[in-house]
């Protein structure tokens, strides 16, 4: 999936088609349903506006911090789904979380080696991670992944300001 910039990738990677579009088998081919978009706006359905407020006024630190949580909800989803025998939901949760650590991958800046490096062999190693886990179907390579984002996660909270957890996804050791 790629994506034109960040307000492209969080309507396709991360708003819930369902909310929005019935015909889910348009997001798939990677059309954009207008119709329903209008329609559901006009209907004043508040998550969509929401969130799209809330990435356009959010701090850059706290854009990532979003994307890690989302992330991490996805891996507990693939990890839920891989105990409970759902393979299907498994490969699509594990899809969505690559997609996100893709997206975060391709957007650090290149100026600033220093900080990019380290963040790309990160999630060149949580990305490698979670392909030994949908191959393998591996709880073990599910859990290493989740622990390393969820440290760079702590860091990146770390440096927000005020600080702290969004309270999003606490995931499971």
């Amino acid at each position: 999936m790629e994506f034109q910039n960040g307000e492209d990738f969080f309507k396709k990677a991360l708003w819930k088609p369902g909310l929005i579009c019935e015909d889910k088998s348009k997001w798939r081919r990677g059309e954009e349903p207008q119709a329903e978009i209008r329609e559901a706006m006009a209907m004043k359905q508040p998550g969509p506006q929401y969130l799209k407020t809330m990435v356009e006024t959010a701090s850059p630190v706290r854009n990532i911090i979003a994307l890690y949580e989302k992330c991490l909800f996805h891996l507990v989803t693939a990890r839920e789904s891989l105990a409970s025998g759902d393979i299907a939901l498994k490969v699509e949760s594990l899809r969505k979380a690559m997609d996100i650590l893709f997206y975060l991958d391709s957007v650090l800046d290149a100026t600033e080696p220093e900080v990019a490096q380290p963040l790309h062999d990160s999630y060149q190693m949580i990305l490698a991670q979670l392909s030994l886990a949908n191959s393998e179907n591996s709880q073990e390579s599910l859990r290493m992944a989740e622990k390393w984002l969820v440290g760079l996660l702590e860091a990146w909270q770390g440096v927000a300001p005020g600080g702290g957890n969004q309270g999003r996804v606490e995931p499971n050791p």
